[in-house]
């Protein structure tokens, strides 16, 4: 059987289009990267939409010192900043902003689903109280 020989500078311009043609892909595959969407809430704020990137403007120290807290029985955990809880009789109560969002197998934070935004609503319901300290009546979600 016979090989064809190439000659050095063909082959290197082969090479160099195969580098480049896999570049490219990538580039554009990195360009249709999906957004991944989580959700925010609080006392006195509705559950609203949010996307990763802008997280920082609800809950400045997401991902940094802020407090986890796992929704029971989902993969949905809620971050808070630990300095905007309150400790009344026994309970704790949440009188901040909160960020909603999903883990998958990895850790690695991914969109929430449909599903996932009802079970937050439901979650917001259920733990959503009216509060009276020093005279001031305010909301709080109770994390207890």
């Amino acid at each position: 059987m016979a090989t064809k020989k190439m000659e050095p500078n063909n082959l290197l311009r082969q090479i160099h289009d195969k580098v480049c043609a896999v570049e490219k892909r990538i580039a554009s595959l990195e360009g249709q990267k999906q957004k991944v969407y989580l959700a925010s809430a609080g006392p006195d704020e509705p559950l609203s939409i949010i996307l990763l990137e802008d997280v920082t403007e609800i809950l400045p120290c997401f991902d940094e010192c802020d407090a986890l807290y796992h929704l029971p029985d989902s993969p949905i955990m809620m971050s808070y900043c630990p300095a905007e809880t309150i400790h009344l009789p026994g309970k704790q109560y949440l009188t901040g902003a909160a960020v909603f969002f999903r883990l998958n197998e990895d850790y690695e934070i991914i969109s929430l689903r449909l599903e996932d935004i009802c079970r937050i609503a439901e979650f917001l319901s259920e733990r959503d109280t009216a509060l009276m300290a020093d005279g001031v009546s305010f909301n709080g979600i109770c994390l207890d």
